[in-house]
C-alpha cells in the first residue's frame, strides 16, 4: 500500500498536466456525535481546491473537520461547533470548520454525506488511513480533455472525470 502511494505521487508529480495533487484515504466509519458517518482523510496543501467549500473552510489541523451538507443536517451541527468523534474505540473532540461539497465518485448516491479530516486527524482517531485515490487539478492552461487524456495514458481506466459544476450545485438536496 505505501509503495502504491509513493509511486503514484512520483508519477503524478512528473506529469506536466498536473497542477495540484491530493491524497485521499479510504473512508473509515466513525460516530460523529450520535450519527455514524464515513470520514475521509486528505493530505493536500489546499484541500479546498479539491472539495469546494460552501461555508467556512476545509480542515487544516488534526482537530478539525468539515462536513457535507446532508451530514451537517443529520448531526445537527453547524460550522464552529465542537463535537466528539469516535472511531475504533478512540474519541476526540473536533471542531467543525466548514461545510464542503464532499463527493466520493465511487458513491455518487451519497452526495453531501460524510466528513473530511486531515490524514493526521484520521490517524489520531486510531485509523490506519490507506491511500487508494489521488485527486488532481490541472495545471494552468491545460484543458479538461488534454489533462484527462494524459492521465489515462499513465493510469488507464482508473481515471475519473471531474464532477461538473451543475452536479455540485445540485447538492442542495
Amino acid at each position: 500500500q505505501a509503495r502504491f502511494e509513493a509511486d503514484g505521487v512520483k508519477l503524478l508529480e512528473r506529469q506536466p498536466v498536473v497542477g495540484g495533487l491530493a491524497r485521499v484515504t479510504d473512508p473509515a466509519q466513525a460516530d460523529v456525535g450520535d450519527t455514524r458517518l464515513l470520514v475521509y482523510g486528505i493530505a493536500a496543501e489546499r484541500p479546498d481546491a479539491f472539495f469546494p467549500v460552501v461555508e467556512g473552510r476545509a480542515p487544516s489541523a488534526p482537530d478539525e473537520m468539515a462536513l457535507g451538507r446532508k451530514s451537517l443536517r443529520d448531526t445537527g451541527l453547524e460550522v464552529g461547533d465542537r463535537t466528539t468523534v469516535t472511531l475504533a474505540g478512540r474519541s476526540r473532540e473536533l471542531t467543525v470548520v466548514g461545510e464542503i461539497a464532499l463527493l466520493d465518485p465511487e458513491a455518487a448516491d451519497q452526495l453531501g454525506e460524510g466528513a473530511l479530516v486531515t490524514r493526521e486527524g484520521l490517524r489520531d482517531l486510531g485509523a490506519e488511513p490507506a491511500v487508494r485515490r489521488f485527486l488532481v487539478n490541472y495545471a494552468d492552461g491545460v484543458s479538461d480533455a488534454e489533462g484527462y487524456a494524459a492521465l489515462r495514458r499513465d493510469w488507464g481506466r482508473t481515471v475519473l472525470r471531474p464532477v461538473s459544476a451543475t452536479d455540485v450545485a445540485n447538492l442542495d438536496a
